[in-house]
């Protein structure tokens, strides 16, 4: 693989495909483990360590022991290295995988363009006009909360944070001015998002993402302009939101350390099949043993 592959690789997608007879009781399928540490568009040329590390005894065909432990680390978020690459396909491959790509086109930058649409337009009118709770939606609603949220919120509508003022007079002005037509433009783009996703797991089981897509940051300040605040908040969705849209159950899970900050694994399963997300979670951290210390913790 040369530098041009490898900065293509940074810029899609990419997913290891785990060909079995039987795993975890489910017919021979495939698991997919995104690969990709989801600011794809950067260089994958600084090296990470610690990117794969398999429990005793633990192999593909083994249900019962768990999976290998795959722990997506890219220092200062800026990739994989291609000797890193190698070494986890290599060590995939030792437990019996197949490797293979797969990629959901619009899950990088379209996904969130839609979610920002749709969860700006959305919350306003759900969240805030529809305290808590909106209307026409089947299920349970609590008369109490819904009436002590309206009031509170008007009474204390400074103490909403940034994000939230953020959301509430943009959802606002939207659908004042636009009537709702781009939050309905956005809607109607999902069934392709869900397509893309749903045509991955004709031959993964689970699909496996960084949870955020960069390491552990500082804190905002305080202090800090207020359009650094949204930004922090916001920038930390681009990988969990797209399936709120599309209904897809996901976990998330300690996955292990980069330059002494945690990383976390987000864990994906078809819809409807939640239970499938938390048998792989559970495998995977029975194999991967107690979660390592942060230093200075």
């Amino acid at each position: 693989m040369d530098v041009h592959q490898l900065a293509l690789l940074a810029r899609q997608p990419s997913a290891v495909l785990i060909e079995r007879q039987s795993f975890w009781g489910m017919p021979k399928r495939g698991l997919a483990l995104i690969l990709a540490n989801a600011l794809f568009w950067q260089p994958l040329l600084v090296q990470a360590e610690g990117i794969v590390v398999s429990g005793p005894n633990t192999s593909l065909s083994q249900a019962g022991n768990g999976v290998p432990i795959v722990n997506i680390a890219a220092p200062n978020a800026t990739g994989l290295s291609h000797n890193q690459y190698q070494h986890a396909v290599a060590q995939l491959e030792s437990l019996g995988a197949t490797v293979g790509e797969a990629s959901a086109p619009w899950h990088r930058g379209v996904a969130l363009d839609m979610w920002n649409v749709i969860a700006t337009d959305g919350a306003a009118y759900q969240m805030l006009q529809g305290n808590g709770y909106g209307m026409n939606v089947d299920g349970y609603y609590d008369p109490d909360i819904m009436s002590y949220f309206g009031a509170r919120r008007r009474e204390h509508a400074n103490a909403l944070s940034s994000s939230v003022c953020a959301v509430a007079l943009t959802g606002h002005y939207s659908l004042k001015n636009l009537h709702g037509a781009y939050y309905a433009k956005a809607r109607m783009l999902v069934p392709e998002l869900t397509r893309q996703y749903d045509e991955a797991f004709k031959n993964f089981d689970v699909l496996v993402l960084p949870t955020m897509p960069f390491v552990a940051t500082t804190l905002t300040a305080a202090d800090a302009p207020i359009e650094e605040y949204v930004h922090s908040a916001l920038n930390m969705l681009a990988n969990t939101a797209p399936f709120d849209l599309t209904g897809h159950p996901a976990t998330s899970i300690p996955a292990g350390l980069a330059e002494g900050l945690p990383v976390a694994m987000m864990i994906v399963a078809p819809r409807f099949k939640d239970a499938l997300a938390l048998r792989v979670a559970q495998a995977y951290e029975t194999a991967r043993g107690a979660f390592p210390r942060p230093p200075g913790v």
